[in-house]
């Protein structure tokens, strides 16, 4: 039953294209080359491999459409689009910090208190570290080797890895924090706790950030993972090496590192700079 509704959706979704190559019997090379241009993109997932195989290239060979089945003799390599991560510009995550310091200096009651002050040390580990918010949701007291500014984070795939954090404000803003925390009851050991006492959770994360992001005056479409790109892009910019990158932001291969160079324009312009012949014409 499950595999006949799963061929009822390839089926409806392939019609179009079934009309389409109707509408081809005297396709030639650049026509077919053409067609593919167009509709490549519907057949990146598995299912839609194997739904080109079993239902289209039927249509084709079956009903006659084309006479020459170019399909066996023309060899296509289609990638899909490797899409640039989202940073924020340094203003904006200035700003972004300014908006929740002042958020601390305005508090007046005890929970307004409270809350801003777990929300700028919540705000300034993403800032300086670049953890994903699943991991600042899950960062534990034990996590905290408090002697050596380190915050041990637990990975995808279980991994772990030690965080150093270097920026002295930043640590303060935890230290702060952790000394309010308990002043509310809590029901759990994770650092950042909600309003009932229990774990923050990564939704819990998000909509602190995205309820003040429109009073920041930062982009409006930006998400609390632009942080992390915008930690990485700049590591790459000040000079750090792919490989020390790689460990920080606890990737498991450094490919995924790799795009950050693209959104690096610091780098580029370096290059440019010293090395473009046109300069010197």
């Amino acid at each position: 039953m499950k595999s006949y509704k799963i061929n009822q959706t390839i089926e409806k979704n392939l019609y179009p294209i079934e009309m389409k190559l109707e509408g081809i019997k005297e396709s030639n090379r650049k026509e077919i080359r053409h067609f593919l241009d167009i509709y490549a993109p519907v057949f990146i997932s598995a299912i839609l491999t194997v739904a080109f195989r079993d239902i289209v290239m039927p249509i084709v060979e079956g009903e006659q459409i084309i006479e020459t089945n170019f399909f066996t003799m023309l060899n296509f390599k289609y990638k899909r689009e490797r899409k640039l991560p989202k940073t924020l510009a340094i203003q904006d995550v200035s700003k972004l910090l300014n908006y929740f310091e002042d958020q601390v200096r305005r508090a007046r009651s005890p929970f307004e208190i409270w809350k801003s002050i777990r929300n700028l040390a919540l705000i300034d580990i993403l800032i300086s570290t670049g953890i994903r918010i699943a991991e600042a949701s899950a960062i534990s007291l034990d996590d905290l080797i408090m002697q050596e500014h380190v915050i041990l984070i637990h990975g995808k795939g279980r991994k772990q890895r030690l965080i150093y954090i270097s920026c002295p404000q930043t640590w303060e803003n935890l230290i702060a924090w952790l000394k309010i925390r308990d002043t509310k009851q809590t029901y759990t050991n994770k650092v950042f706790v909600n309003k009932y006492g229990n774990q923050l959770s990564i939704h819990g994360i998000e909509y602190i950030y995205n309820s003040l992001k429109d009073a920041v005056g930062i982009n409006a479409n930006s998400t609390p993972h632009y942080l992390r790109h915008t930690f990485a892009t700049n590591l790459l910019s000040n000079g750090a090496d792919l490989r020390s990158v790689q460990e920080i932001l606890g990737h498991s291969s450094v490919a995924t590192t790799e795009i950050y160079t693209e959104v690096s324009v610091e780098r580029k312009k370096q290059v440019l700079n010293n090395y473009n012949y046109r300069n010197t014409l």
